[in-house]
């Protein structure tokens, strides 16, 4: 991935057990993260999307 590459992880809501993946993407420091509620599909069922975009490394 080159600097400026937007991940977007669907299904980061708590019901699916995300925190793994949400503790390394906002804490590696390699990234600029989002979060955004949502709901699941067609439901009223709490959901979330998580937005990253890469950052440029110091070599």
């Amino acid at each position: 991935m080159g600097p400026g590459s937007i991940v977007v992880a669907d299904n980061v809501g708590k019901i699916f057990a995300p925190e793994h993946y949400l503790d390394y993407v906002r804490n590696c420091g390699h990234y600029d993260c989002e979060h955004r509620e949502a709901t699941i599909e067609y439901t009223s069922v709490p959901d979330a999307v998580e937005i990253s975009v890469y950052r440029q490394q110091s070599v």
